[in-house]
């Protein structure tokens, strides 16, 4: 067995099999919390952004856990709106990659949300891992989702919930792969989220993630994810309908995780 192949399975039985390394550390998408409607909205004037109409995303992008080349990731995800006199409809999907030959993990997501303020739907979870040649069997988890949108003065805020039907046991312990909670507020310069999760005990597993606008276009983003001890920086760029955003989350002993992401397209959505 190679040297480092050795040390990443090492690594992902910490991950997998440990308290609390869920969400950025393992997820591509939640190293930013912070959406990327609402990163564009805080970049770009707002004359540039779509509003309650019509609108998608597309994102891309590429990372790599802990500086491992056995741990490399790819992420490929679309979302959309439509927005009708009868009908208000939002969703989305994603695939996601990590590790290629000895281990290797797929991921599968969609979701779909009707209505406005308050918007109700379902989301569906999907992985599969592949280790050594040998496939694992595959983890399904389905959920209901709340989602609110509503503003305070000068501040924007979003509320979304993402309550669990069922989880399957074989991978991971049946640890959920996903934050029940994510509150979002912003203004004209700022933008923070807090997710939130419990631990296999009952008690609270929180995360923040903060984007400051610095310039038209240009802002610098910041993860923290207590219950790791892992936290790091990143930096986003919008120009019209491109944008690209970076996340160098550190955790003390595994090191650094670093991702990419390039989103295209404009939502029509809120917050």
């Amino acid at each position: 067995m190679k040297k480092s192949f050795a040390l990443s399975l090492m690594v992902l039985l910490a991950l997998f099999g440990g308290d609390g390394f869920a969400g950025g550390m393992r997820n591509f998408a939640d190293s930013w919390p912070i959406g990327a409607t609402t990163a564009r909205r805080l970049l770009l004037k707002p004359t540039q952004v779509a509003g309650n109409g019509h609108g998608f995303l597309v994102k891309a992008g590429q990372g790599r856990l802990f500086e491992m080349s056995d741990l490399e990731q790819r992420f490929l995800a679309f979302e959309g709106r439509l927005s009708g006199e009868k009908i208000i409809m939002e969703g989305g999907a994603l695939w996601e990659r990590t590790g290629s030959d000895l281990f290797k993990e797929d991921q599968w997501d969609c979701w779909v949300l009707f209505g406005e303020n308050p918007s109700w739907g379902m989301a569906a979870h999907h992985w599969h891992q592949t280790l050594g040649g040998v496939s694992e069997p595959p983890l399904l988890e389905g959920g209901l989702l709340w989602e609110l949108v509503f503003q305070w003065g000068e501040i924007n805020g979003r509320f979304h919930l993402e309550w669990p039907l069922g989880v399957a046991s074989q991978i991971l312990g049946g640890r959920r792969r996903r934050n029940l909670l994510n509150l979002t507020l912003a203004n004209k310069v700022l933008a923070a989220s807090l997710v939130l999760d419990r631990q296999d005990d009952g008690t609270p597993r929180p995360g923040f993630h903060f984007l400051l606008a610095l310039d038209q276009g240009i802002g610098v983003e910041f993860r923290v994810d207590p219950s790791t001890g892992s936290l790091g920086p990143g930096l986003a760029f919008a120009r019209r309908k491109l944008m690209v955003r970076t996340s160098h989350i550190i955790h003390p002993h595994l090191g650094v995780t670093h991702r990419l992401m390039l989103v295209m397209g404009q939502s029509g959505g809120g917050v």
